[in-house]
């Protein structure tokens, strides 16, 4: 991905090599030769006005040639919201002698500046939160409230702080780093994935018909001009086997599109009744139920702000469909934690986190007992009903001494 940084002096490069570009306001190439055009306005030093009142800055007609460049380009814009600076103005004798917090003044900032981007409707509020995303974390000092004509992107339990409308982005979080927004466009969706190679571990681990493929193909290669066509099946059934393994150590796109395929195979599920959306993962029906999931692939624990997160998503899912009620729905929060670990390193759940998701009705899956019950399920052991049982009718945790 081309990335164009466009900042208050075109010299803070503090995204190193993950971006390929770094220009001031006044110096802004045409959008158009980029994927990605970050306007950040996250300098403190952008914050100022010589005028004797508060309503704007300095870099304005800057400001305005960057809308302009904007909004005649389809590439995607993402733009960085500040801190809670303090507004200097009513410049005279070398020196500001008056100040504002930016958090006392964010009608006026909306309508002086962030009108030049289109923004002048945000429902923006101060108010401090970090939030969690890839494997990292970003803290804020604004949020958005009553997005109706925009997407929530990235959410602090219900808290708002990045949102999109069309090809425009915005986010109050502050990215500090290369590997922070990388992440952060991971978590949005609008940098793909590197495919994850399989660490050792996983080459240890014996599932459905490993060793018997293996065996086919040593024999079959002895007798390779005879035995091509075994070890050709065998390969094959290898890798969709490592396919399913994958889900033990990946995130992100990768760890989502094999889970969805888990539980299509499962429950006999079309490709059409899988609904992707922006709050939750997916969403499917089954037996007269709405089932919502939300999936990760996280290097930490479980937290509690994952199943706040869940829980927000039913909640919202049952504030748009006023016919359906809570007893009408099954959450599944599945989750790949700790995922860089080999299986048995991996510590358990927390006891509390468990608490919480029962009583709001959701349901833990560790990734591995998902594995677990689909192994059983390919080989024959488990029915589509048995699974169907164990998560529409457990809370909390998948039990999986409770399967079958």
């Amino acid at each position: 991905m081309k990335i164009q940084h466009i900042c208050f002096t075109g010299s803070n490069n503090r995204f190193g090599d993950f971006v390929q570009e770094v220009n001031a306001f006044d110096k802004a190439k045409v959008f158009d030769d980029f994927d990605l055009n970050i306007i950040d306005l996250t300098d403190e030093n952008l914050w100022r006005n010589k005028a004797d009142n508060y309503r704007g800055v300095e870099s304005i007609n800057d400001l305005q040639t960057v809308g302009d460049l904007r909004r005649r380009s389809q590439k995607k814009s993402l733009v960085l919201l500040p801190r809670n600076y303090c507004l200097n103005y009513n410049y005279y004798s070398s020196r500001y002698h008056s100040e504002v917090a930016l958090k006392d003044i964010i009608e006026d900032m909306k309508k002086a500046v962030l009108s030049v981007f289109s923004l002048e409707d945000l429902c923006l509020h101060f108010g401090r939160t970090t939030t969690s995303f890839g494997d990292t974390t970003a803290d804020s000092d604004f949020y958005f409230d009553q997005v109706t004509e925009y997407s929530a992107i990235t959410v602090n339990q219900n808290t708002i702080t990045s949102i999109q409308r069309e090809n425009l982005y915005v986010t109050t979080l502050q990215l500090n780093n290369g590997n922070q927004l990388k992440q952060f466009l991971l978590e949005i969706k609008l940098l793909k994935p590197e495919k994850q190679e399989a660490p050792k571990w996983v080459d240890e681990i014996k599932a459905f018909d490993d060793e018997e493929q293996r065996i086919n193909i040593e024999n079959s290669q002895i007798r390779i001009e005879h035995e091509q066509e075994i070890i050709e099946i065998a390969e094959l059934r290898l890798a969709e086997n490592n396919k399913w393994k994958s889900v033990l150590y990946t995130t992100g796109e990768e760890l989502v599109n094999v889970v969805c395929e888990m539980l299509k195979e499962i429950f006999s599920i079309n490709v059409e009744s899988f609904v992707d959306e922006h709050n939750e993962d997916y969403r499917f029906e089954y037996l007269g139920k709405t089932v919502i999931i939300e999936i990760k692939g996280v290097a930490n624990n479980v937290k509690a702000s994952y199943v706040s997160q869940l829980d927000h998503h039913v909640h919202v899912y049952l504030d748009e469909h006023d016919e359906k009620r809570l007893e009408d729905t099954v959450s599944l929060l599945i989750i790949n934690h700790q995922r860089n670990k080999p299986l048995e390193e991996r510590e358990p759940v927390p006891e509390d986190h468990i608490n919480l998701a029962e009583r709001n009705g959701n349901l833990i899956i560790e990734i591995q007992d998902l594995f677990w019950m689909f192994e059983k399920y390919k080989m024959g052991e488990l029915t589509d009903l048995d699974c169907w049982r164990s998560i529409s009718t457990q809370k909390g945790i998948l039990r999986i001494e409770q399967i079958g």
